[in-house]
């Protein structure tokens, strides 16, 4: 329970530090079998106890910008209240 705290504690202080530019840099183009241009991100949370393995949050498929920089805010807000969460159980036990 501690390691999983402390990486999504990196997590979110990667994300506090330069969170516009990583958005910019983290939001990619891409275009598909048809042609046609899309979205795509890739969120780094941390990695799993037993393995050791990274763990990512990926999402595709977006077709604006604007589409993509919404789920990303929403996706790292989720990741920062787990972290608060992880912080109230850790200081009751």
């Amino acid at each position: 329970m501690q390691n999983n705290v402390k990486n999504l504690r990196l997590a979110c202080l990667r994300l506090d530090e330069k969170e516009s530019q990583d958005m910019s840099r983290k939001i990619i183009k891409y275009t598909n079998k048809d042609g046609k241009s899309l979205y795509k991100f890739q969120i780094y949370v941390g990695r799993r106890e037993t393995t050791g393995t990274p763990i990512y949050v990926r999402k595709r498929g977006f077709e604006y910008y604007r589409e993509a920089k919404e789920a990303y805010k929403e996706i790292c807000d989720q990741i920062k209240k787990a972290l608060t969460i992880a912080r109230k159980e850790n200081a009751i036990k």
